[in-house]
């Protein structure tokens, strides 16, 4: 994560989550996107946050939130992005999708 974070943005620390959102090129249609998530920091942060996997399962809700052209840059934009990932969460959570994410 720290190379990407380094190459994309400049800036040479690790991050939970990246997304990168590319434009189409004629002829394609539609936006093409990409999320890298720190799995590594997943497994750290997680048990004091609810588990490991729900704490995946945050980092992917918030890449695809900003794929869907979500910002975090102020406070009121992380207010809005917090409270949809974590309606999202508790929808995943109650349709059994969060801890199947770590299994092997």
């Amino acid at each position: 994560m720290r190379r990407i974070n380094r190459r994309v943005f400049g800036q040479n620390d690790d991050t939970d989550v990246i997304t990168l959102a590319y434009r189409p090129q004629p002829p394609e249609t539609g936006w093409r996107g990409e999320v890298f998530i720190n799995v590594d920091l997943a497994l750290e942060k997680g048990p004091r946050y609810g588990g490991a996997a729900r704490e995946l399962a945050l980092y992917l809700a918030h890449g695809c939130d900003h794929l869907a052209d979500s910002s975090d840059a102020d406070p009121i934009g992380r207010r809005r992005m917090r409270a949809r990932e974590q309606r999202w969460l508790r929808q995943a959570a109650r349709a059994g999708l969060i801890e199947p994410l770590l299994r092997s």
